[in-house]
């Protein structure tokens, strides 16, 4: 599509659209279950096939700990809360 304008080009400054995935336990989980959770989570995605799948599918694993997951969370709530303000959707 050689007619065809990024969205910069478009007039939409700093736009950044990204996806993840993550895991999340239920409220209380003891911290030494999520963290052998969470250990076990690296150990599987630092292994050479799982990684290669994994980028096939057009996926880069990046693990975290459950505080980072955590804030990223917090701050995509944060920057979609604020694009559905400043765009005047009704929240129901």
């Amino acid at each position: 599509m050689p007619n065809l304008v990024t969205v910069a080009e478009g007039g939409v400054k700093d736009y950044e659209v990204t996806s993840w995935n993550g895991i999340f336990a239920p409220r209380g989980t003891p911290s030494s279950i999520t963290a052998l959770i969470n250990a076990a989570l690296r150990e599987v995605l630092a292994l050479p096939d799982v990684k290669q799948r994994l980028l096939e599918l057009g996926i880069e694993a990046r693990p975290s700990s459950p505080e980072e997951l955590m804030a990223l969370f917090k701050a995509d709530v944060k920057k979609w809360d604020d694009v559905i303000i400043n765009a005047g959707i009704e929240k129901k």
